[in-house]
């Protein structure tokens, strides 16, 4: 789910990656993940459905979402078509924050409301809620001293009576397996005040006792959405997506299904709640599109194609502008390969491709390429997929029924890393990277008598560990697998017919579940999956064979489904 809270900090906060609204000039609001904010006049915020409007957040006449309009105060107001906390099973209110139903807590912060027709918040139930934090004792009031009688001596005046310690929150239901921080911690009660003139004047109480945190509200699973069944987006070859560092912005792309050379690049600005073909109308449309990459912010980003027939090679594209335009950069031409796969470095200057049996790297951003196997022991290979690291010089790819390698300086120099090991020789199917290349996992599919698994290395790649071996996940037809940028946070998608299934594991490997198992999203013919940088919004694309009487399949078609 797409979390939006604390609006206001977000849209000024150095974090948000922000995006530009109309033509406008001056400095625009926000930074990208990777410390440079978009440039004003994209319009980005029409193009995704909204109108730019001078008022107060909270005052669209429809939704608004965490898109920026450029430095003036303006606001990007969305119809309202987006619902996030009725997705997540609440109920959007009218009401001011702390006032839902009873068996409901106020998680407006971690849900939006978008249908409620003015200010509200998102009611969740309340199970598995942290508990409420204990609040500061409060003291009797101290009474006025007796005035003594004449020429007596003075009273004490009374003392002050202790505050009362504010109670801390419990912590707050949310569909992610991150577990929610405790309940604000209670406020302490104010200062006793002091006595009666009359005396010499009470004694001042401390405040009351601070009351604690609440316990750390413990998360569920979240629920996989179908974001394109019955949309223009919707039962399409799928092949590839990818994801930048927020989740939000997303790409995938579609590849040839028979007869229909509708090819082409979409993306998303929504964390997958809408999704707009860039492609279609252009030079790049009609192409078989076989594999995607974003940088960390999904401003620039890289496809690459499989070339008619499928033959070896493939055709480079880039966009640094979201996706908006692509320009060819090259064609690879082999007699080998069964490719390509592509991957990018955090700011998209280094990108890496896998065609025509050997690895290009290139270090402008695709303007020009390296082969950088030509000539060597590893050259005409059949790379099945790789990846790169934040910085682009750690990389991991690995060969169909065969090895895993390794390169420390972007691609110039090659180790196998499996020779003459047990892991050695698997089926492998996909490979991901944490953002230091240094958690590694493998995903591969039935070798001969054994059972497709999923292998996991903490140390680059040197040595590799089989994480489920003898579990309920080995023996999967795994077909893609992607890492959050710390490598403790995995997804995995396997195809093994009916029991096509997403599997996901918050241990780096160390267990694993299964995440689609008996609901709608189950079944699917899983082709990529990809993940933000903490693992919490996921993305996957499928792409079914359909068939009909006499033919097997006769095309391709599938959806975006999102976590």
């Amino acid at each position: 789910m797409l979390r939006m809270s604390t609006r206001i900090v977000t849209l000024l906060g150095a974090g948000f990656v922000g995006l530009a609204c109309g033509n406008h000039s001056g400095l625009h609001l926000g930074g990208g993940s990777s410390g440079g904010g978009q440039t004003a006049g994209q319009n980005d915020c029409e193009e995704a459905g909204g109108t730019c409007a001078q008022v107060a957040p909270g005052a669209c006449l429809g939704d608004w979402s965490p898109y920026s309009c450029e430095s003036s105060m303006l606001f990007c107001c969305l119809p309202l078509t987006y619902s996030p906390c009725e997705t997540a099973g609440g109920t959007c209110i009218q009401a001011p924050p702390g006032t839902c139903p009873s068996g409901t807590i106020d998680d407006s912060g971690q849900y939006e409301c978008s249908n409620a027709g003015g200010p509200s918040i998102c009611c969740m139930p309340s199970v598995d809620g942290g508990a409420s934090g204990v609040g500061g004792a409060s003291a009797g009031a101290g009474s006025s001293g007796t005035a003594g009688g004449s020429g007596g001596t003075a009273g004490s005046g009374g003392a002050g009576g202790a505050g009362t310690g504010g109670a801390g929150t419990g912590g707050a239901i949310d569909t992610a397996e991150i577990p929610d921080s405790g309940g604000k911690t209670g406020r302490g009660g104010l200062t006793g005040a002091g006595g009666g003139p009359s005396g010499s004047g009470g004694v001042t109480w401390t405040g009351g006792v601070v009351g604690t945190g609440g316990t750390a509200g413990k998360r569920s699973n979240g629920v996989w959405i179908n974001r394109t069944a019955g949309t223009a987006a919707g039962s399409l070859p799928w092949r590839d997506v990818a994801s930048d560092s927020t989740g939000i912005h997303l790409v995938a792309v579609t590849g040839l299904r028979g007869y229909d050379p509708d090819g082409n690049i979409w993306t998303s600005a929504d964390a997958g709640a809408t999704w707009t073909n860039r492609t279609n109308g252009t030079p790049a449309s009609g192409q078989g599109w076989a594999s995607v990459a974003s940088d960390s912010t999904g401003k620039h980003l890289v496809a690459v194609t499989v070339p008619a027939q499928a033959s070896p090679g493939g055709d480079v594209w880039t966009s640094a502008d979201a996706g908006a335009t692509w320009t060819k950069r090259m064609t690879v031409t082999s007699t080998a390969g069964v490719g390509p796969s592509v991957a990018s470095d955090a700011t998209g200057n280094r990108l890496v491709v896998a065609a025509g049996g050997d690895i290009w790297t290139s270090t402008d951003s695709g303007a020009t390429w390296t082969d950088q196997t030509a000539g060597t022991s590893i050259a005409a290979q059949y790379w099945v997929d790789l990846a790169s690291d934040s910085t682009g010089a750690p990389l991991v790819a690995v060969m169909a029924a065969g090895d895993i390698w390794t390169s420390t300086d972007s691609g110039a120099t090659w180790t196998n890393q499996t020779r003459g090991t047990a892991v050695s020789g698997q089926d492998w199917q996909g490979v991901a990277s944490d953002s230091t290349g240094t958690h590694l996992v493998a995903v591969c599919g039935p070798a001969g008598s054994s059972g497709g698994d999923i292998w996991v290395s903490t140390d680059s790649g040197t040595s590799w560990t089989n994480r489920t071996k003898g579990t309920a996940a080995s023996s999967n037809q795994w077909v893609a697998v992607a890492s959050d940028a710390t490598g403790a946070h995995i997804v995995a998608a396997s195809a093994d017919g009916s029991a096509n299934d997403i599997w996901t594991s918050s241990d780096s490997g160390m267990t694993w579940t299964n995440r689609t198992k008996g609901t709608a999203a189950s079944g699917n013919e899983w082709a990529a999956v990809a993940s933000d940088a903490t693992g919490t919004h996921l993305v996957a694309v499928a792409s079914d064979g359909v068939p009909l009487p006499g033919i097997t399949p006769l095309f391709l078609q599938g959806d975006i489904w999102t976590n």
